[in-house]
């Protein structure tokens, strides 16, 4: 163990050389990275201020630039003590998400103990393994590929088991809203937390210091030891080091703090500052719930399994507790303690009833509980119910061709397809394997001929609750057979059957569902004018989120001087993105058009002859995977979903804060108008213009105002009106970007018959309303937010 400093040097200094030492055991060797020409980029750190010890701690990072060979620590506890260590993510190679990119945990050997650290678990993405150089100490790596300014959640978290102290970590992908616990480390030492030195740093650990690296932190908290309250890190420190070549920064906006370093960047903090942000005394935690997969008591043996849900927190103990009736009054007649985080099921030798009930209590990493009950069945459960499955298909001389496994846990299904001739005797299909959607669109499907040769072949498929899946095989009664993984059960399905995936297990089904026209991914329409001659195609792919809009040249319709037919595509807000009339007696020119539309959007079509009897074919929508067509009649309006299409009675419409285009009027004394504000978000300009004049005699103080700031709070503009005093005419263009606040005052505002005197008018759509005595608004990217 590296010897006791001052904690503050210890957490700048000593960490840091500790951690590189570590790098060449993950297999990244420090030697072969670092480039002769260049030096380090300075260590940034952060810290939280005045932390008491805890038993929790989290913290939200989000990556911006990230250069190879570095380090963001967003966890630093005990430098120097006991149990001191660190947990982060690297970018260990590459700029960006094609390089390899990790999850890292590390704990130094204990002071007090000779006794080894022990990693209790790993995910299946980790590896752990000691660590040498600066002291010594067990390490866990896991790949995780984590996104460029998506946010994760880190949380640790320390407990006392069996004289031992115990240390987790959860990663929360917060754009998925999806936990992962990742490890937990049996330190052999009792009675410690995360006692002092929190914090984060970033490093740069092979002297890469001219590329820039940066990061965002936001929602730190830790949770006191003696009493289990909540500590917010709303005051952060933002330090670097300082003799190096290239320079550090740092800063904040309302919501996070952010740290760069490297290249050409230059300190506006001096040698450093404290921010403060702007976030709830205690952390947004979620809630903790979970299935029950299957219960069920055999051969005196008691088998228990259950999943948590797809958001749930995660699981950090659990118990069950057996009754001797329905209620579960009075003392359980047994309980099972002890079921870790990372164990979803139970299989335990024990003495029942004929008549027995459970409830199964499990409790979250921040202590939330959540119990269920249910009646103990007296026997296994049957073939079609459980999580695991696999169907294996043979040919000649029991040849297995084909091996699928399904996974419904992890919602997989493994199709390994081996190499040969499954059956020389058949020149047609011999077997085949089909998963389609709820909706009917075809997943995967295989043909497998009897005297054909077969390549080798592996391939994923996701499946999941609602899925169906199919398999055929000519000589299914003797070499078709299925497994429940689960309990081993198995049977012959014949020449033919077809499974519906449901939460209990599969369940068989008479046919496949079919797919509808406005299920899929790829759309056309069709419109068509005089003579059956096309005058517009629009091709819609939703997986690259483009609508492509073809208009042909020619005159579409001549015995129609009005709008014949139109295309409107508009956002969930009701921004319009693309609107086309096309008049019928009026010369088209050709014309092609990329609209980009995805979920949530809206696309309208009409035709005057959508609905004739025999024209009504000149307005038309095609699935082009299902090949499914259908007339549109005079009016169409879809909304983009997740899963195609989905017809609607009406496009949605814009309100007041929706658009690029905005006014503002202030008026005084009999309505006369002493300023007018208009913003263009587009050109990111607002114009101001005050009217010469006395805006109001009978008010001596401050009658209206106009303030501009930005995202960090730099005051952009700001003009006091004052009632009784002469204003002078005058006019300014300040620039106002996304993320920016603009507030009015008014002190007629809320004025029964002078509200009028305070308005926000959008001129795009006409819209308007009163603001009242003060109004702030945030821009954003569809336009206005009011800020409560």
């Amino acid at each position: 163990m590296i010897s006791q400093k001052t904690k503050k040097r210890f957490n700048k200094v000593i960490i840091m050389t500790a951690a590189c030492s570590m790098f060449s055991m993950f297999g990244t060797s420090i030697s072969h990275t670092k480039a002769a020409t260049h030096s380090a980029a300075p260590a940034v750190y952060v810290s939280p201020q005045n932390i008491p010890a805890s038993d929790i701690i989290s913290i939200d990072w989000s990556p911006v630039q990230t250069p190879p060979y570095t380090y963001w620590a967003v966890h630093n506890w005990n430098a120097g003590g006991e149990a001191g260590g660190y947990a982060g993510f690297q970018q260990q190679s590459g700029f960006d998400e094609n390089g390899k990119r990790t999850l890292h945990f590390a704990l130094w050997d204990p002071i007090s103990s000779k006794e080894a650290i022990k990693a209790e678990y790993l995910s299946p993405n980790s590896q752990a393994g000691p660590f040498g150089g600066e002291g010594t100490g067990m390490k866990v790596q896991t790949t995780y590929g984590w996104k460029d300014y998506n946010w994760y959640t880190m949380t640790m978290r320390s407990w006392q088991e069996n004289g031992h102290t115990k240390f987790g970590q959860w990663m929360k992908d917060v754009t998925k809203n999806k936990w992962h616990q990742i490890a937990i480390m049996d330190f052999p030492v009792a009675n410690v937390a995360f006692n002092h030195g929190l914090g984060m740093f970033q490093e740069d650990w092979a002297d890469s210091g001219q590329n820039v690296r940066e990061a965002r932190l936001k929602n730190g908290y830790s949770r006191k030891l003696v009493d289990k309250q909540w500590s917010s890190w709303n005051n952060q420190s933002i330090s670097g080091t300082h003799d190096n070549t290239y320079q550090y920064d740092g800063g904040s906006t309302s919501e996070y703090v952010w740290v760069k370093a490297g290249g050409n960047t230059q300190s506006t903090i001096g040698s450093g500052k404290i921010f403060t942000l702007n976030q709830p005394t205690q952390p947004e935690i979620g809630k903790l719930d979970f299935d029950i997969q299957s219960i069920y008591y055999e051969n005196e043996k008691l088998n228990v399994s259950w999943k948590l849900k797809e958001n749930s927190t995660p699981q950090f103990k659990g118990k069950i507790e057996i009754y001797n009736n329905e209620n579960m009054t009075g003392q359980p007649i047994n309980v099972i303690n002890d079921i870790k985080s990372y164990q979803n099921g139970i299989s335990q030798s024990i003495s029942l009833p004929t008549n027995a009930y459970a409830k199964i209590v499990l409790t979250d990493i921040f202590d939330q509980t959540v119990e269920k009950k249910v009646q103990i069945k007296n026997e296994s459960p049957n073939i079609f119910e459980g999580n695991e499955f696999a169907w294996s298909l043979k040919g000649i001389g029991d040849f297995e061709f084909a091996k699928v496994n399904l996974n419904k846990s992890t919602e997989e299904m493994q199709i390994d397809l081996k190499a040969g001739v499954p059956h020389d005797y058949f020149d047609s299909t011999y077997a085949s394997i089909k998963v389609q959607n709820t909706s009917g669109k075809v997943v995967y499907n295989k043909e497998i001929y009897g005297n054909k040769q077969q390549n080798a072949e592996s391939q994923k498929v996701p499946v999941k609750v609602g899925d169906y899946i199919e398999l055929t095989h000519l000589e299914g009664v003797h070499r078709a057979t299925l497994t429940n993984v689960d309990n081993s059960k198995q049977e012959s399905f014949g020449k033919k059957a077809i499974y519906e995936v449901t939460k209990e297990g599969l369940k068989k089904v008479e046919k496949m569902p079919e797919a509808t026209i406005l299920e899929g991914n790829k759309f056309a329409w069709s419109l068509k004018g005089y003579s059956d001659r096309e005058i517009a195609k629009v091709d819609y792919d939703k997986t690259v989120e483009e609508m492509k809009v073809k208009l042909e040249a020619g005159v579409p319709h001549s015995y129609f001087a009005s709008t014949y037919a139109s295309i409107k595509v508009q956002n969930s807000s009701g921004n319009v993105l693309y609107n086309k009339e096309i008049v019928g007696n009026k010369q088209q020119n050709a014309e092609s058009q990329t609209v980009p539309v995805k979920v949530g959007d809206y696309i309208e079509f009409t035709h005057i002859e959508g609905e004739a009897t025999k024209e009504k074919t000149r307005a038309i929508l095609i699935n082009l995977e299902n090949n499914k067509n259908e007339t549109i009649g005079k009016t169409a309006r879809y909304q983009v979903t997740k899963e195609g299409l989905k017809k609607v009675e009406k496009m949605p419409e814009t309100t007041v804060l929706d658009g690029n285009h905005f006014g503002w009027s202030l008026k005084g004394y009999s309505d006369r108008e002493i300023a007018k504000v208009d913003y263009n978000r587009t050109t990111e300009k607002m114009q101001v213009n005050l009217e010469a004049g006395v805006p109001h005699s009978y008010f001596n103080n401050t009658y209206a105002s106009i303030t501009v700031k930005n995202s960090t709070g730099s005051i952009l503009y700001n003009k006091g009106i004052v009632g009784n005093r002469q204003q002078t005419a005058e006019s300014q263009t300040v620039p106002v970007k996304v993320g920016d606040y603009i507030e009015f005052t008014h002190i007629e505002g809320e004025a029964v018959k002078e509200k009028t005197r305070a308005i926000l008018i959008n001129l795009e759509n006409n819209k308007q309303e009163y603001m009242g005595k003060k109004r702030t608004y945030q821009v954003t990217s569809t336009g206005l937010n009011k800020i409560e």
